[in-house]
């Protein structure tokens, strides 16, 4: 489908995001925003705070479960 220029948008990547990060598939949503942001796509403010609590929530989960992380 990219192949022929039909890929996704920045809409389709923030809906995308806001509904995996709903589900609470943080790790799907944060997938579709490396590949959107890799990309070049702008994140939509709303985007940017959710994209950090996604990042926060999943640093204190490896903080209580004693992993390492990577920021």
């Amino acid at each position: 489908m990219e192949k022929n220029g039909f890929g996704h948008d920045k809409r389709s990547y923030t809906i995308m995001i806001h509904e995996f990060y709903d589900k609470g598939r943080k790790q799907e949503a944060l997938g579709y925003f490396n590949e959107m942001t890799s990309k070049g796509m702008v994140l939509e403010p709303r985007t940017k705070i959710l994209v950090k609590d996604i990042n926060i929530k999943l640093k204190n989960r490896a903080e209580e479960h004693g992993e390492a992380t990577t920021n």
